[in-house]
């Protein structure tokens, strides 16, 4: 994929685990289009992490998927995470 490091989301995925592990306050603010979402392991995915006590901000309140290479990162919802975590 243009733009994108294959070792960027390893990283986020390490990350991600790592914390799970360690019992961190997890905040989740997913970046996918229509396409991506069509896949039948993604609410599966998110029901685990949700099971792991990550919040998965999506659909209202949090991030809607958008259409395949028209994402807009100005529309990007950054401050629905930081509302999300404790004051």
């Amino acid at each position: 994929m243009p733009g994108k490091s294959p070792g960027s989301s390893r990283a986020a995925l390490g990350l991600l685990t790592e914390g799970i592990g360690l019992g961190l306050l997890i905040v989740a603010l997913p970046h996918f289009n229509d396409a991506q979402a069509a896949h039948p392991a993604l609410t599966r995915h998110f029901d685990v992490l949700r099971e792991a006590d990550v919040t998965v901000l999506l659909g209202q309140g949090g991030f809607t998927p958008h259409q395949p290479r028209h994402g807009d990162l100005d529309a990007y919802p950054w401050q629905a995470a930081t509302d999300a975590l404790p004051a």
